[in-house]
């Protein structure tokens, strides 16, 4: 037990120190450049995964199946077979064939959408020459369903037929200023895609919200689930400001199984139908873990909203584990003042989900709140003064130190002039309206605002028209926005902010020219909307129409390195890590197959460094073989390096 557990302690201090490279090969060991050239698989003779010795097995492999092909094909054909061949020399091979596991193709490397689909139209009657994978053989029925199955989960990492090592797209230099960044689309047919959210339940499930009432479920290669995981769209009041805004989950939603969401709403009153802001809670359903259960709806939180304007629309759990709401001042036009505190709106309140209050609240208030005890405020009130904040993020802290942990920053829409992102503070007054950004509005009345706090950043109407907040960086396929807070504008541009030598800086984001080429885009061709987060950090740009229609014009789109240069595999490797560990005893389980099942016939979930292996039965038997791959892996580390 001993050794076990110094081996798995060597991994992740191996993967955290960045000893794994990005290059990757099929058996796990690194790339490395040959001397001598290859016979066969020559494109590969530099930078590559192959020996000699393997480029020949590979050549006779290539003899013996050519034989089984009908001549008529080999014409057309015979390149494709090559290329396949050939692919596990490539440089990045491991990541084609997933040696990860999250897929069971075997011998076959995970495929790019588009070379897959040219393949399929032009030499299908080969497919079955290139792989004994019965899984894969079942899905050549149709183009969708074959190329559904055999693309790479992480179309970043898939084979196209070409060196990825000398891929000219990879190293083409760009016109622009460096670092530059493509927007990659992730989910379209959307209405109006209001936010991105990851559960950290180990489904690698992104939940996607569209503002018309529905939250649908999406897996990590952009597949979906077809049946939407809550649908309240004939409760939602889709106008102006309003819909579905936001989605949080409770901190022990493994355990719980809740989650809440903040939507526009109406109800009836005795001078007619009236507009409402609300959060709620529901519970995922107990016999459908892609399911919601509508029956489990308890109102937290309503609020009137007579001019549909200015909801506000986060909701997120902090590190102690109380909800934090958002709210807009309510309003449209200037005339109300958001330093009410004995009125919620412009306020983020912090309340306690799990607890009543005993005064007759469906929440509880938390102890250290500032206000609490003082008749002039609301006690659910955190921070006060702000217009519309739209979209926050928290920080996790420096890697190292774990400065800046907790921190949150929220971009709050101003009105004609000024922009601004505020460093949410427990007690602060963002002033709104007195002030706007960080000019003020009413000359009289600026000297008697209490608790003020200025925005630490802010731009001029001349540089665009509503900020929208988004998230810190926290992945680890673009390692140059690793700890930014990453933002935009409603008119299209993207940022970064970050904190140098105490003083906030922001850092306009570059997308590429010559290299964001189909199907990546390098422009926000509608609206920015907001921003979205899965699990590992990656970050998700969403895009709609505006004004809004029921065009389902609404595109998802994540954010990508075109370079493809990131350090990736050392962040892969310790997440895959943490996520076998706390699956360990339920790779078995119906949950991983049955998420897909609406889908495709689901590729099994495979052991973590295995692509050939079936999953071992028992407790025992997982842990006994990832101990044997923990070993090996340590055993090539110590041969090359040491």
């Amino acid at each position: 037990m001993r050794q076990t557990i110094i081996s798995i302690l060597m991994l992740i201090f191996l993967s955290r120190w960045k000893l794994l490279h990005a290059h990757l090969c099929f058996d796990g060991s690194d790339a490395v450049k040959r001397h001598r050239p290859l016979k066969f698989c020559s494109e590969y003779s530099g930078l590559g995964c192959c020996s000699t010795k393997t480029d020949s097995a590979i050549w006779n492999e290539f003899k013996n199946t050519k034989t089984k092909i009908p001549t008529q094909y080999w014409r057309t054909c015979e390149q494709y077979l090559k290329k396949i061949f050939c692919a596990k020399c490539d440089p990045n091979s491991g990541h084609f064939y997933n040696i990860f596991g999250l897929d069971n193709l075997g011998d076959f490397p995970g495929l790019c959408k588009g070379y897959c689909d040219q393949l399929y139209s032009e030499c299908r009657e080969i497919i079955p020459y290139l792989t004994n994978n019965t899984l894969i053989l079942n899905e050549i029925e149709t183009s969708d369903s074959f190329c559904s199955f055999v693309q790479s989960i992480d179309q970043r990492y898939c084979f196209a037929g070409t060196n990825f090592a000398v891929n000219k797209r990879s190293q083409k230099k760009d016109p622009t200023t460096n670092p530059c960044l493509c927007l990659q689309p992730f989910a379209t047919g959307l209405i109006l895609p209001s936010f991105v959210i990851g559960v950290k339940d180990d489904t690698h499930r992104l939940f996607i919200g569209d503002a018309h009432g529905e939250i649908f479920i999406y897996y990590l290669n952009g597949k979906a689930e077809k049946e939407p995981y809550l649908d309240i769209s004939k409760s939602v009041v889709f106008k102006y400001d309003l819909g579905l805004l936001n989605m949080a989950f409770h901190p022990n939603f493994n355990e719980n199984k809740k989650f809440y969401v903040f939507y526009g709403t109406e109800h009836e009153t005795v001078n007619g139908r009236q507009s409402t802001v609300r959060v709620s809670e529901f519970k995922q359903s107990s016999e459908n873990p892609n399911i919601a259960d509508l029956s489990t709806e308890r109102v937290i939180l309503e609020l009137d909203e007579p001019v549909k304007y200015h909801p506000g629309g986060q909701i997120m759990f902090d590190e102690n584990g109380f909800l934090l709401v958002t709210l807009g001042d309510l309003s449209f036009q200037p005339i109300g003042s958001t330093l009410n505190t004995s009125e919620m709106a412009g306020s983020v309140l912090r309340i306690d989900v799990d607890v009543y209050d005993a005064d007759g609240r469906p929440y509880g208030i938390p102890a250290d709140n500032p206000f609490v005890g003082d008749p002039d405020f609301l006690p659910e009130i955190y921070a006060y003064g702000l217009r519309s904040p739209w979209r926050c993020g928290q920080y996790d802290g420096d890697p190292s130190s774990g400065e800046g942990k907790g921190r949150i920053i929220c971009g709050d829409v101003g009105w004609n002039k000024w922009e601004e992102l505020d460093l949410l503070k427990k007690g602060a007054n963002y002033g709104w309206n007195v002030y706007e950004g960080p000019k003020c509005r009413q000359k009289n009345k600026c000297d008697k605002i209490a608790n003020l706090e200025q925005p630490i950043h802010s731009y001029h109407h001349s540089q665009g028209s509503a900020v929208v907040g988004g998230y810190f960086y926290r992945g680890c396929q673009i390692p140059k926005l690793t700890g930014k807070y990453v933002y935009g504008d409603f008119t299209g541009w993207l940022a970064t902010l970050s904190l140098k030598s105490d003083q906030w800086k922001s850092e306009t984001i570059n997308f590429c020219t010559d290299l964001c080429t189909k199907p990546l885009n390098n422009q926000i061709n509608q609206k920015l909307i907001s921003f979205g987060e899965d699990v590992e950090g990656e970050l998700y740009v969403l895009e709609g129409r505006f004004p809004r229609s029921k065009n389902k014009d609404g595109v998802v789109y994540r954010l990508v390195d075109p370079s493809k240069s990131s350090d990736s595999s050392s962040c892969i490797a310790t997440n895959r890590l943490k996520i076998f560990l706390t699956e360990s005893t339920q790779l078995q389980t119906s949950t991983s197959i049955q998420r897909h099942s609406s889908i495709r016939p689901q590729r099994k979930q495979m052991e973590l460094f295995s692509t050939t292996k079936s999953p071992p039965s028992g407790k025992q038997s997982l842990f006994s073989s990832l101990m044997e791959n923990v070993r090996g892996f340590i055993r090539r580390f110590f041969r090359k390096f040491l």
